[in-house]
């Protein structure tokens, strides 16, 4: 259900160029320029189109594999939870809100801008970032983490030495990497500590979808990759305050899935440190 669940989304991606103009010329352009358009819905689209295959990529090779159970990656109930996640998007929502309509009241006046791509962008990003944010947390605190897991089983290995092959893959100046390198140390914690992938999905869509939706109307220039200190202080603190909100809210909450599942999948894949 869920690969069927992809696909459509993924065609419905797709049919969304057919109502963009001069998609052969943009394509070409997106690969030859050295800089990226993010407010282009084709770049956009192309550029997710390269990370969400991610995921099922994830889950066929552990398939393949044959050594555990294809929903060990996820959780260590050996499925998703959605309960986790949506408990995740409902405590960070709110506090991005607020950071960002602070950050937003004590910069220069922005005209936004209403038009026809703008709306465009903006379906897109509800459509694909969602993916796309999964399709990173999957390869990086699900895979990677759970493959230096295995060799390194003290839990910091596996949430710390994926960070830098996170952090190269954003284009911002040394403040904004920084940045990054916070956000993905804290997902990370949000991994091994809630035993899954939920809530940094959650997190990751959260902060992706907002800020796009904001660069999809000129609020935020999400091109500009020249991210200044005071900035990134700014992001640091409130990926910092979710995450510490996030781990309270799970720790004031029962949880009698994990035992039970466990017998079923983690010991029969023996779950490596997320």
């Amino acid at each position: 259900m869920a690969f069927v669940l992809l696909l459509g989304m993924l065609m419905i991606a797709a049919g969304f160029l057919t109502f963009v103009p001069g998609f052969e010329s943009t394509v070409d352009a997106a690969f030859e320029s050295d800089t990226v358009d993010m407010t282009d819905p084709t770049t956009f689209v192309l550029l997710n189109l390269t990370l969400i295959p991610l995921i099922p990529a994830v889950l066929i090779g552990i398939r393949l594999a044959g050594a555990r159970p294809t929903g060990s990656i996820v959780s260590e109930t050996g499925r998703f939870r959605w309960d986790r996640l949506w408990r995740a998007v409902l405590v960070a929502t709110p506090i991005y809100v607020v950071f960002l309509a602070v950050g937003l009241a004590i910069e220069p006046d922005v005209e936004p801008v209403f038009d026809a791509d703008a709306w465009l962008l903006l379906g897109l990003v509800l459509l694909l970032t969602p993916l796309q944010a999964a399709a990173e947390e999957f390869a990086f605190r699900g895979l990677l983490g759970q493959m230096i897991g295995a060799w390194l089983r003290h839990p910091l290995w596996a949430i710390a030495l994926p960070i830098p092959l996170f952090v190269i893959g954003h284009d911002y100046s040394a403040a904004g990497l920084l940045d990054v390198g916070v956000f993905a140390l804290c997902v990370g914690v949000l991994a091994w500590r809630t035993g899954g992938l939920e809530a940094p999905i959650g997190v990751h869509v959260v902060n992706n979808v907002l800020v796009l939706a904001l660069g999809a109307f000129g609020i935020i220039d999400v091109n500009d990759a020249s991210v200044s200190w005071v900035a990134t202080t700014f992001g640091c603190a409130l990926t910092i305050v979710v995450t510490a909100a996030i781990l309270r809210t799970e720790a004031r909450t029962p949880n009698a899935e994990t035992a039970t599942p466990r017998s079923e999948a983690s010991q029969e894949s023996q779950l490596l440190p997320l």
